[in-house]
């Protein structure tokens, strides 16, 4: 079984020439999809523990993607 994204080890052709020859055929069956997941990841977030009801809230963090290359990012900050 395979998602279509060779992430670590041997690729499916690699994989069939590995394999001792026999008269079966090695048939790879695919799962998923063949395009990176996008995904965003908020990490190492420091804000206060506390806060009140109209505070204003300056927190700090980390954002990073995956499956966004070759796109821009417009942002902002204060």
């Amino acid at each position: 079984m395979t998602d279509g994204i060779n992430t670590d080890g041997p690729t499916l052709s690699d994989a069939r020439a590995i394999c001792p020859p026999t008269r079966r055929p090695l048939v790879p069956h695919r799962a998923g999809h063949d395009q990176p997941v996008r995904d965003l990841k908020l990490s190492d977030l420091l804000v206060d523990d506390v806060v009140f009801v109209d505070d204003v809230v300056p927190f700090e963090c980390k954002l990073s993607s995956t499956g966004y290359e070759g796109r821009k990012v417009a942002g902002r900050t204060p």
